[in-house]
């Protein structure tokens, strides 16, 4: 069973584990934690519910780990190779160096 957490950092790892746990039937008991704790994770049909206590976490680390969630589920069905991935960040870096190279250099 999942404890209380009130660092933030340990929060995220414990969600992490929680939400990639390959096993996710999660005994009732599991679904909700105790009522001291900070949050609450729920698993509603194919919807993951956290709730949080407002004042135990940082709004900006907050979504900052959704990001990294969201980002991390595109990139698992992403169909990319890595060298494709390496490229296109080049050409990506390449257009951007190009459209801001003259307020660097004056050119």
């Amino acid at each position: 069973m999942v404890k209380s957490i009130t660092r933030s950092h340990n929060f995220i790892s414990v969600l992490v584990r929680v939400i990639y746990n390959n096993d996710r039937s999660m005994t009732s008991s599991q679904n909700k934690m105790s009522e001291q704790s900070n949050y609450t994770i729920r698993l509603e049909n194919k919807d993951i519910v956290v709730r949080l206590n407002r004042e135990s976490i940082d709004l900006e680390q907050l979504r900052m780990f959704l990001d990294y969630l969201e980002l991390e589920s595109i990139r698992k069905r992403s169909q990319l190779t890595g060298e494709q991935a390496d490229q296109l960040a080049l050409e990506i870096d390449q257009a951007v160096w190009e459209s801001i190279q003259s307020k660097f250099t004056g050119y």
